[in-house]
């Protein structure tokens, strides 16, 4: 293939990675009434500039309790604000916990992996990646050290 047409060939590709951001924000449920009033222990936004109204998104917990790996899928509550949703506490108090969240979009994928305590996130722990997070990534984040 010539130089002229790989350049005519990678043009495309580099606009489509470039087209704008696409992520998943972490929020405090205590800054919105709405989130609140629904008992959410975390806001999870989708933004960027694709139309985050058509983004597939889902959330799950994902822990250990007892040693044993336990998986959570997650229901999430639209928020008034476009691709803003509240999660709630649907997993066990034992155990250790953390929370996924994860995006498509126009074939892109975004997520956000946060540890739980008692008492909501913790936000030191957030960890946002262009695509699902690993098993390994996920058992770090709940202080496992073997894979999930």
């Amino acid at each position: 293939m010539n130089r002229i047409a790989r350049i005519l060939l990678a043009v495309p590709l580099a606009a489509h990675l470039f087209a704008g951001g696409f992520w998943v924000e972490l929020g405090n449920p205590s800054a919105s009434p709405e989130a609140r009033e629904k008992h959410a222990v975390l806001v999870a936004r989708i933004t960027g500039c694709h139309d985050v109204t058509k983004a597939s998104v889902t959330a799950t917990a994902e822990g250990i309790v007892g040693g044993q790996h336990k998986s959570v899928a997650l229901t999430l509550i639209p928020l008034a604000t476009p691709g803003a949703y509240a999660v709630t506490r649907e997993w066990s108090a034992a155990g250790n916990w953390a929370v996924t969240v994860v995006a498509t979009a126009n074939g892109l994928t975004t997520s956000l992996l946060v540890r739980m305590d008692r008492d909501g996130f913790d936000r030191s722990s957030a960890r946002y990646f262009p695509r699902s997070p690993r098993p390994e990534e996920i058992a770090a984040v709940i202080g496992n050290t073997a894979s999930l």
